[in-house]
């Protein structure tokens, strides 16, 4: 499962202007540093939920996006916000077969 599929909010990223904030800057390369481990390492395996390595690298992420939010927050991220609410949670009914809707 794709990051981007689950969190689409989160290509705000690639909107900040990294040269005005020096914080993002360094930021983002914690997000790098912190995500080559998991990318490096090869035994992830197919049944575990590759998108919990990714935990590692969220605080730094939001940290990003609170900078580029800091104003105000656009209608389409908040609908961006909504649909990954309603994606998580038809994702998480798959899991035992049950689903939601």
């Amino acid at each position: 499962m794709g990051i981007f599929f689950t969190s689409p909010f989160l290509l705000y990223v690639f909107l900040v202007d990294f040269k005005k904030y020096k914080i993002a800057f360094s930021s983002l390369i914690s997000c790098i540093t912190g995500i080559l481990p998991a990318l490096f390492y090869g035994g992830v395996g197919v049944w575990q939920f590759g998108y919990r390595y990714a935990l590692d690298i969220y605080p730094f992420l939001f940290l990003i996006l609170s900078l580029y939010f800091k104003e105000k927050m656009p209608i389409l991220a908040k609908l961006l916000i909504f649909y990954s609410v309603v994606f998580n949670t038809f994702l998480m009914g798959s899991i035992w077969g049950a689903y939601p809707f």
